[in-house]
């Protein structure tokens, strides 16, 4: 069956993938959710594989889906597709950019890899969710689960999405969530059900605030 990409009704907060409820952000949702159109992941503007995740950028219509063929963040295929699709002022049937690959045999494995100079480039590895903040509007940040278990950041571009300078290393557990303020602070929730510590929720000052994201990669 398709994945659908679902664009909300509202208009101030710009496109997301998801059904809308026509009410105010501190009313219980419990209103009526109104489709609009979908992007399906099968036809020539989707994505091609399982979309994971979805962040909304600020222009209408505008976003970065996750894909991701299989498996969590734990789990041990590693060379399942992992990629990120962009897409600028978007409909049922246009908007992706630099879509060469999805669709194709070679997308079902395909991982997207962030490079920085000369820097070991890094592959999306069991990336499941992806997060978004207003303080950096270009920038997408996935919580990957390579062996450091790094946040990866690439930017949006007019035609694609490229890696920026900016990682940081988050220690050995896999990441299962992750999340951005206004201010640009990132939040990551790991695993720590086979450690018993405590620290599940990590807190990152944004990369407009810590040099540490394009040095050493570690805060």
């Amino acid at each position: 069956m398709p994945h659908r990409f679902l664009r909300r009704t509202t208009l101030a907060a710009g496109a997301v993938l998801a059904l809308s409820a026509l009410a105010p952000a501190a009313q219980a949702q419990t209103n009526n959710w109104i489709f609009q159109y979908a992007t399906q992941d099968d036809r020539p503007n989707g994505t091609g594989h399982n979309t994971a995740g979805v962040v909304a950028l600020g222009p209408e219509n505008d976003f970065v889906a996750l894909v991701a063929q299989q498996g969590t963040p734990s789990a041990a295929n590693a060379r399942a597709g992992n990629y990120l699709v962009g897409y600028r002022s978007a409909d049922s049937t246009h908007g992706r950019i630099h879509g060469a690959i999805y669709g194709s045999a070679e997308a079902a494995s395909f991982q997207q890899r962030w490079e920085s100079g000369l820097e070991e480039p890094v592959k999306m590895t069991r990336a499941r969710v992806i997060a978004h903040s207003d303080a950096t509007p270009t920038y997408v940040y996935v919580a990957n689960n390579d062996a450091d278990h790094n946040i990866l950041v690439f930017e949006v571009q007019a035609d694609t999405l490229a890696s920026t300078e900016y990682r940081i290393a988050t220690g050995s557990r896999p990441i299962w969530a992750i999340a951005a303020d206004a201010a640009g602070n990132i939040y990551v929730a790991v695993d720590s059900s086979a450690t018993g510590e405590t620290d599940d929720i990590r807190v990152y000052e944004g990369v407009n605030s810590k040099t540490e994201w394009a040095t050493d990669h570690v805060l």
